[in-house]
């Protein structure tokens, strides 16, 4: 399925789902029981009861009709007993998830200034080197800037190591919000594909974080040699997976973390609409 079919069954599917949640809302529910009601005898061949035939009903047998009352009661105090309870439950595997985006995004954002400020630092390399067409000045200049550069890349070295095997972690993470959370992540329908589809995007981005990282007594000159011959292909290859991947697995994490908001405060059938035109159109 090429890009923009993928696009236009993500709106078809947001805008079921708009439907669906502007339809289980209380005041839609109450307003197509009316219309049952009145429509019930053209529609079914039903004749329901009268408000003056319920109200002869309730008062005939008092007390079938405090047990009813008492029976509906207990099952709302049961409902909204397990509602409250569910509520609970998203709403911490929704803290864990939206923790979860914090980290990854601090750690792949410090991943690519790691990439780019390296290749920067190459395209300094070149230009401090003497050659024709550049003063001396402009070639100190190229130079003073490299060694800066280099001197604040040598400062995120340690960062870097750890960042480079936090990928994992970050996948190992998402498979334990899946055991943790499991019992109330799978009664959604989206939020477990959500999950699985940022894990597999946080794969292909811990597969390229291959690139080379300088010891922290490493000179500029004597590095770049290395560099250029085998460590600028896997920075630019990373840059690339990066571009195609992050925006995924934030995306991602960001619907699963949706899980329990719904519940708080209904989604806005009009936004998920306009969203859901939007992507039709990408």
């Amino acid at each position: 399925m090429d890009t923009k079919a993928k696009r236009r069954a993500l709106s078809v599917a947001m805008f079921a789902g708009a439907l669906w949640t502007f339809a289980r809302r209380p005041g839609v529910v109450l307003i197509g029981c009316i219309i049952l009601y009145l429509q019930a005898e053209e529609w079914f061949r039903i004749k329901p009861l009268s408000f003056l035939e319920l109200s002869e009903r309730a008062t005939a047998d008092t007390e079938a009709t405090i047990a009813a009352a008492g029976l509906l009661v207990a099952l709302a105090s049961v409902i909204a007993f397990k509602a409250a309870k569910r509520l609970d439950l998203e709403l911490a595997a929704a803290a864990d998830i939206s923790l979860l985006i914090r980290d990854a995004g601090a750690l792949l954002v410090r991943n690519r200034m790691y990439c780019e400020r390296i290749l920067r630092i190459k395209q300094l390399h070149v230009q401090s080197i003497d050659g024709v067409g550049k003063t001396a000045q402009q070639t100190k200049a190229a130079r003073d800037v490299r060694d800066l550069e280099w001197s604040c890349l040598l400062d995120t070295v340690d960062q870097v190591h750890a960042d480079r095997t936090g990928v994992w972690d970050l996948i190992r993470r998402i498979g334990d919000l899946s055991n943790q959370h499991g019992p109330i992540i799978r009664t959604r329908i989206l939020a477990p594909l959500f999950l699985e589809r940022a894990q597999a995007s946080l794969e292909k981005i811990g597969e390229a974080t291959v690139f080379l990282i300088p010891p922290k007594d490493a000179q500029v000159g004597m590095y770049m040699a290395s560099f250029f011959l085998a460590g600028a292909k896997d920075v630019a290859d990373y840059l690339d997976v990066d571009d195609r991947h992050m925006l995924r697995v934030m995306g991602y994490l960001g619907g699963a973390s949706a899980i329990g908001s719904t519940s708080v405060a209904p989604v806005s059938l009009i936004t998920a609409v306009r969203m859901a035109l939007k992507a039709w159109r990408m």
